[in-house]
């Protein structure tokens, strides 16, 4: 058995850092502490868990001392050869500004065959992202919330189907 690896997309943006943050470290510490042991699932975080000192982000996107290009490289590798699953996060915690990084990222996922679940809060009859026919055929399946996430065992079912499925 392996573990099973899965990056954390969403929106990044310096007004709404926190809330950027907070879901990600949410879903770290759920798995890092179940049931008083670590479950074997690593995570890939382009926020690593706090602000980039490199990066500075702003209301308008990134802006980064970092080139573009080595950013979007990073994140199309964490994608593509190193992550098994995509947990992609939709929301822009009030901010008008798409998260078109994430699009991307779940566009790589969908090339490369690795599922991808979304957080979107929205109702459905508002929810453009739900309603999109390329975006939800992209997407494994969608959630409201990363507590429903945690509660359905999304992650628990994909890593038992990945590694406990192999009879020898």
């Amino acid at each position: 058995m392996h573990n099973m690896t899965c990056y954390l997309a969403g929106y990044i943006n310096s007004s709404v850092m926190e809330q950027c943050i907070a879901w990600r470290k949410k879903i770290r510490e759920h798995y890092h502490n179940y049931k008083g042991q670590r479950y074997p699932i690593d995570f890939l975080d382009p926020c690593n868990g706090e602000a980039d000192q490199d990066t500075n982000i702003q209301n308008e996107g990134l802006m980064s001392n970092v080139p573009s290009k080595a950013i979007m490289y990073r994140d199309y590798v964490s994608v593509v050869k190193l992550a098994d699953i995509v947990v992609a996060n939709v929301d822009t915690f009030g901010r008008t500004r798409m998260p078109l990084g994430t699009v991307m990222e779940i566009a790589w996922a969908w090339e490369h065959h690795k599922p991808v679940i979304v957080i979107d809060s929205a109702d459905d009859k508002e929810s453009s992202w739900a309603l999109h026919p390329m975006f939800s055929t992209a997407t494994a399946f969608r959630v409201k919330s990363v507590d429903e996430l945690i509660e359905k065992k999304w992650l628990q079912f994909f890593y038992k189907g990945w590694n406990t499925a192999i009879y020898q």
